[in-house]
Formats: structure tokens, C-alpha cells, sequence
């Protein structure tokens, strides 16, 4: 795909121009700092980062470091225990515990030779994970303090029926979503509702290499994105500990968006009495809400292809907005 961002874009849109970015890219992904949207793209055999002002910030050369010449094709980025960032090329996935200053980003970067190549990865507290077409793969990561590097121990990996498309973990830490790819073979299924995806729970304690559990989020259709509801910056001042509940949207091919909630949200599990059975119950996802798109795509409505979850603009505030884009272009804000 092309990112361009051109300064009539940008003035179309009511934002200050800074700079200018085109060309052809291969991945692309976002993480919040101080409550405000940065971004890492990968482009050629670099990888960008640029602040919320789309200002660059730091360039990295996979090439230099990289254990085969093949362009990046997933990055994914995260602000736990201080700036990291993983980048995928061919069968190697690319650590770095920092990138400031530029030079020590690639004297401190380390390397994870996978069994197979992976096509979408996601860093975050302590753990790496990795989807390739039909496998999920997690690594905990610690850091080396003498080397200043990472390692990367494999810890469990899950065959999946049904491909990956992407991955997303959750802001705190907790979970990871795998949006399954619903291609035409099962389209003739004639089944009510589909995984379009499926969450999987990193806090669960780890025996014998065995996956964590996982729960489906049915739809009645494949699943067009994910994204997790972000955590409001006083949240993430205090303590990641103290977390809100979790929550996450999808778009789906049916034109509805979804916002999914935690039944049994991680902090009253570990609260119970140790002879509660509830102790022993997997966290549970249900609908919470649901917006249904409309027929009028001519006249600026029509169904919701997209759809994001946005912190409020008061750090101290706990306030989420959900935003709609609708296939004939009307964009929706509403309070979550």
C-alpha cells in the first residue's frame, strides 16, 4: 500500500502541517505515549518513527543488522518498561530495547530466528507474539543487563484451524486479539457466526508449554479490524496494576460495528477466595453494544467499514469516544 500525507491533506482535515511522507510502504503500526497517537511505518528496508505531529523521530536501517536481505513486512512498537520495538523480515524478528540514541539502537538490537516466517508480530509487557498463516507463537522477553539486549525465550505456540490476518495486543498488557482471515471456503459453511476473533489471555499462568486460554468473539461475518480501547493517561501514570476494564471494537462485512467488553474482568478473579470457583473460569467477551450501518451510501451513510476507540482529551478524565467511518464517507463520534 502508499502512505502519503501531503500538506493539502493535512489542511483538509483542519491539522498543522510539519512535514511530508509518500512513497510505497510494507507495515505499519501505532502506539500511544502520553496519551497522544505515534507512529512506526516500515518502507523499503527502513523503519520510521514519527510523533504525534508526523515528525520524524528516529530512522532505523534493518539492513544493518539484519541476518538476510529481506525488507521489513510487520513492526509493531510499545512504551512498557520504557520504548521497545520488534520488526519482522523474512524468518528473523528484530529487537530493539531502544532506539535513542540512533546508533545504539543497533548495537543493542538482537535477532529471533522463527521456524517459519511470521506475518504479523506484536511486542508488549514481557512477551513477544507472532502469527504465521496457521501457528501462534509467544516469547517472554527480559533484558540483559550487561549487553543491554533483549532475550527471547519461546515459551508456548498453538496451531490455529483458521488463518491469521493480524495481531493486536491489548494496551495493559494482558491480552492479545488474532483477527482471523474468513476466506471464500468458508463462505458456503452455513454456519450462524464465525471466530472472526479470537482473545487470547497472557496473564494466564504458563505449565508444560501449554497456550494460555482463549475466547471466540462470534460474528456473522468476517471481520474487517480490531483495536483495543486505550489506556487514559492517568491510568498509565499511576499504574498498570490499577487497569481499567479491558474493552475492544470490530467492523465486520455485515456493516455493524461491535464493542466487546471482559465478563469476568482479571482483577476480580485474582481477588477471590482460592476455593471460589469462579477462581478457575476463564475471562468471558460478550457484545456490549452494537451499531448497525444504513442503506444510504449516497448520501454519506451506508455500512461502518471502520471504526476506533479514542481516549478523551482530560487526562484525568475516563472518558472514551468511539469513532465510525461509514462506506459512503460519514464519519460518527460518539461517547462510549
Amino acid at each position: 500500500g502508499s502512505l502519503i500525507i501531503t500538506p493539502s491533506s493535512l489542511s483538509m482535515a483542519g491539522a498543522t502541517v510539519v512535514s511530508e511522507h509518500s512513497g510505497t510502504w510494507s507495515a505499519c503500526a501505532s502506539y500511544t505515549l502520553h496519551g497522544k497517537t505515534q507512529w512506526v511505518y516500515a518502507m523499503g528496508p527502513d523503519v520510521c518513527l514519527l510523533d504525534h505531529n508526523l515528525e520524524v523521530k528516529a530512522r532505523i536501517d534493518v539492513n544493518r543488522i539484519a541476518k538476510e536481505q529481506c525488507p521489513p513486512h510487520c513492526v509493531s512498537a510499545s512504551v512498557h518498561d520504557g520504548f521497545q520495538m520488534a520488526v519482522g523480515a523474512g524468518r528473523h524478528i528484530y529487537l530493539f530495547p531502544s532506539i535513542h540514541p540512533p546508533e545504539s539502537a543497533y548495537e543493542h538490537a538482537s535477532a529471533i530466528e522463527c521456524k517459519e516466517a511470521l506475518g504479523s508480530i506484536a511486542i508488549t509487557k514481557g512477551y513477544l507474539i507472532g502469527a504465521s498463516s496457521d501457528r501462534l507463537f509467544a516469547w517472554r522477553l527480559t533484558i540483559d543487563i550487561q549487553k543491554g539486549k533483549h532475550v527471547a525465550e519461546e515459551i508456548w505456540s498453538a496451531r490455529l484451524t483458521i488463518p491469521v490476518e493480524a495481531i493486536r495486543a491489548s494496551p495493559d498488557g494482558r491480552h492479545v486479539a488474532v483477527v482471523h482471515f474468513i476466506g471464500p471456503d468458508y463462505a458456503d459453511v452455513k454456519i450462524p457466526e464465525v471466530p472472526g476473533v479470537t482473545v487470547w489471555d497472557l496473564s494466564h499462568p504458563i505449565t508444560n508449554r501449554r497456550p494460555p486460554p482463549h475466547h471466540s468473539l462470534l460474528h456473522p461475518a468476517p471481520v474487517l479490524s480490531a483495536q483495543w480501547r486505550p489506556l487514559s493517561p492517568s491510568v498509565v501514570q499511576s499504574s498498570l496494576s490499577e487497569c481499567e476494564e479491558s474493552a475492544i471494537v470490530t467492523t465486520c462485512v455485515d456493516g455493524t460495528v461491535r464493542l466487546w467488553r471482559m465478563l469476568v474482568p482479571p482483577h476480580l478473579i485474582a481477588s477471590l477466595p482460592r476455593d471460589a470457583n469462579l477462581r478457575r473460569v476463564a475471562p468471558q467477551w460478550f457484545p456490549a453494544a452494537e451499531i448497525e450501518g444504513d442503506d444510504r451510501e449516497g448520501k454519506g451513510g451506508g455500512r461502518h467499514i471502520g471504526a476506533a476507540l479514542l481516549a478523551g482529551a482530560d487526562p484525568r478524565s475516563q472518558v472514551v469516544w468511539l469513532a465510525t467511518v461509514q462506506a459512503g464517507g460519514a464519519l460518527t463520534l460518539l461517547r462510549a
